[in-house]
This record gives C-alpha cells, sequence and structure tokens, in this order.
C-alpha cells in the first residue's frame, strides 16, 4: 500500500432483531474463515455511503435501506505499513435472503457474535 490511507467501510445490517455477519472464504487474502460484517474499499469518486450501499449490495444481493453512520476509526495494524479509515454503518434489510458473492463462504443471522474467528475490527464498531 505504499504508504497510503485507504477508506474502508462496513455495515451492521438489522433485520428482525438480528445483524448479519459473513464468513470469509478460504481464498480471501486478509483472514480467511473469520466472521465479518459486509463491506470493502471506498472507490475512486465514491462516497462511504455509496461505498456501504454498494459493497453490501454486490457481497449478499441485499437491497438495505435506511443506512445511517455508526462510527469512524483508524485502524493502524502493529506492522504499520497500513492506515485504514473505517467507517461502520447501520441499516436495515426488509428480508433475510442471501445471495453471497465469493468472496464469503456462509453467513448468518445472529444476536451473539461467535467467541472465535471474529475479525478484530468488529470489536471496534459501537452498535449503538
Amino acid at each position: 500500500m505504499n504508504g497510503r490511507i485507504k477508506p474502508l467501510v462496513k455495515a451492521v445490517i438489522y433485520h428482525k432483531g438480528k445483524i448479519l455477519l459473513v464468513r470469509r472464504s478460504k481464498n480471501d487474502k486478509g483472514l480467511p474463515g473469520y466472521w465479518d460484517f459486509p463491506g470493502g474499499h471506498v472507490e475512486f469518486l465514491e462516497t462511504r455511503m455509496q461505498a456501504a450501499i454498494r459493497e453490501v449490495k454486490e457481497e449478499t444481493g441485499l437491497k438495505a435501506k435506511n443506512f445511517k453512520e455508526l462510527n469512524t476509526i483508524d485502524a493502524i495494524p502493529k506492522r504499520r505499513n497500513k492506515h485504514f479509515i473505517l467507517t461502520f454503518y447501520k441499516a436495515e434489510s426488509l428480508t433475510n435472503y442471501i445471495k453471497l458473492s465469493k468472496e464469503h463462504d456462509k453467513y448468518q443471522w445472529t444476536n451473539h457474535f461467535p467467541s472465535k474467528n471474529l475479525h478484530p475490527l468488529i470489536r471496534l464498531c459501537k452498535l449503538r
């Protein structure tokens, strides 16, 4: 990444009181097998909210609504060769039907996060 700051988005999608988690596929470059929120990189000339809406649609097939920003954090891994600005959004889905992209191999609607294999950035999200 050569010292660049990379904007990322994650979406906390609610449906009937449950939150959507997606599991990263075995081909994932970062943390394969880890549970995460849908999300990804912000593209050039795209707002963070536009990126969140696009990423949710691409990764899950959902058309979520009522996107609201929860919080934004700086995520700087210990290696210090990367710097991410990560914005979390909250949104609602009218359906629980998911069509996963190749980036993920499993999903779950849950009230409880798994005790292991949870993406470390999820712990930084303030859900309220």
